[in-house]
């Protein structure tokens, strides 16, 4: 965030730009240019002369002018909290009437109300208020020059108040007089309890105060600055009450106190002026403490001599509004328009119908948008969790599969499990009988077994049918053999050994059932 800050005077023109950081506020591209219309307020040349010096210069300008300057009034505290901004600065131009050299409304103001604890608040009916004034005329050629080259004048801020807020910014101490020594002029504020309290202008500027030092006037030059501070309670017995604790009242010292004086302005950077003031006047003396980042090509420049320039761009971007109000500006608020131009109601009411279906339309439009991209969202989510279930089905499938399969598997090898150790008996009973009930013609002798059913089947060939009665008899005479049942009976014709070539030799091949015993299955 940053400002253009100008502050002008019939001698010299100094300009700045003011950054607002983190860490605070910084000045930098600082010029200074001599006047040389001789009048106080900006011509084209001279404000292009001004941006032309700076770098990125800011679009927003305000300015710091003695044009602008300050008149004390007090007015009901009750009116002032129940009007809005617009209303009481026009409220305060006729209170400030009798003290302004034109009209109420050839002239333009700003406000500042002085500050008050609470406690004080409780006894007191009015509020002193600090008001700015500048001719409308004045304000309008300013405004006119600025927007003629593009630039935004935001306020025209009187010297003193920038002043008084620059010493408030750079010395924490709550009471201090602050002494601003210029070219022409010398300007004088107090502060108390962090309050402004008075302000005063001198008609004394760095170049009167050497003559006087050169004379070696000193007592002069002090008694200037005490009457100076006398003045500023009317009479001479409400002032003794009032600065004693700033200076002697013989008019040649001032003493030596726990508040601060500070010096700022051209003059707080010569050393005869300085060493002047600390000697004479008080050893309890500081010079405002100005940083400057960049100084531009100007390395005679003098950081003393932007404490105005600052205070006016503290005020200008602090989040205070009520630092800004002393700042002067044509602006009106849109409700006071609005009230006082009534034939634009309609229009108001158009539009405020307009902007609350256009905001309808476009919430409507934004959460229809909104919840698509939901549906979209979830549209896809829904496709994956049913890809994952059909997933997850077919991999159920193959799990029961599986599990059937091992099922048959275990019963099958039960099943063997059973055969082996039921049928080794039986197997070897057969085995033996087919040994018993056979000749060496008996041959390819196979035993079959069916599990399921517990039965067992002999096939076997011979070459001589005999063999197959005997051995269903041999068979059937066993204990364990219930029956013996024939199932087929084949002829087989086979060639004889060579020597036998024209002989046919006829085997027979048989298959018999073996049913066990009831009895011997159990």
């Amino acid at each position: 965030m940053s400002i253009l800050v100008i502050e002008t005077n019939e001698q010299v023109i100094r300009a700045c730009v003011l950054k607002k950081g983190i860490k605070g506020y910084s000045l930098v591209d600082c010029i200074k240019i001599p006047k040389e219309s001789g009048y106080e307020i900006l011509t084209s040349d001279e404000l292009l002369a001004v941006m032309s010096r700076i770098t990125n210069c800011p679009k927003n300008v305000v300015i710091v002018t003695s044009l602008a300057t300050i008149i004390e009034t007090s007015m009901d505290k009750d009116k002032v909290k129940k009007m809005t901004h617009s209303y009481l600065k026009e409220a305060i131009k006729w209170e400030i009437e009798p003290f302004i050299t034109d009209s109420v409304t050839d002239s333009i103001v700003g406000y500042e109300i002085i500050k008050k604890s609470r406690e004080e608040m409780k006894d007191i009916e009015e509020n002193q208020i600090w008001v700015s004034v500048i001719s409308k005329n004045e304000y309008e050629d300013i405004k006119r020059i600025m927007d003629e080259e593009g630039l935004k004048l935001k306020r025209i801020y009187p010297t003193d108040s920038c002043i008084a807020e620059t010493a408030m910014y750079t010395s924490k101490v709550k009471n201090k007089i602050i002494i601003d020594i210029g070219e022409k002029v010398t300007k004088l504020v107090q502060i108390l309890n962090g309050r402004i309290t008075e302000y005063k202008e001198l008609s004394l500027g760095v170049d009167d105060i050497h003559v006087y030092l050169d004379n070696l006037n000193y007592d002069d030059l002090i008694k200037i600055f005490n009457d100076s501070l006398q003045q500023w309670e009317g009479s001479k017995e409400d002032t003794i009450s009032k600065v004693s604790n700033y200076m002697d009242i013989s008019f040649y010292k001032w003493n030596d106190s726990k508040e601060e004086i500070i010096l700022s302005g051209i003059g707080a950077s010569d050393e005869i002026i300085l060493d002047f003031f600390t000697k004479n006047i008080s050893s309890n003396i500081e010079v405002v403490y100005i940083e400057i980042n960049q100084l531009s090509e100007f390395s005679e420049l003098k950081e003393t001599e932007f404490a105005a320039i600052l205070g006016a761009g503290i005020r200008e971007l602090s989040i205070n509004r009520s630092l800004k109000t002393i700042g002067i500006d044509d602006t009106i608020e849109l409700s006071r328009i609005i009230r006082e131009r009534v034939h634009i109601m309609p229009i108001v009411a158009l539009v405020s119908i307009l902007v609350v279906f256009i905001g309808h339309y476009g919430f409507i439009k934004y959460r229809t948008v909104r919840v698509n991209s939901q549906i979209t969202t979830l549209e896809g989510k829904k496709a994956e969790i049913e890809g994952k279930s059909q997933k997850y089905e077919a991999l159920k499938n193959d799990k029961e599969q599986i599990e059937k399969s091992i099922a048959k598997d275990n019963e099958q090898i039960e099943l063997l499990r059973w055969g082996i150790r039921e049928n080794t008996d039986t197997v070897a009973q057969i085995l033996k009988a087919v040994q018993e009930n056979s000749t060496i013609n008996l041959h390819s002798v196979n035993v079959l077994i069916d599990n399921q059913n517990k039965n067992y089947s002999v096939t076997a060939e011979s070459s001589e049918a005999r063999d197959l009665n005997n051995f269903i008899v041999g068979i059937q005479g066993k204990e364990w053999c219930e029956y013996a049942d024939i199932k087929n009976i084949d002829e087989i014709e086979s060639k004889g050994d060579e020597d036998e070539e024209n002989q046919k030799k006829i085997n027979y091949s048989f298959s018999i059932d073996i049913v066990k015993d009831s009895y011997e299955n159990k």
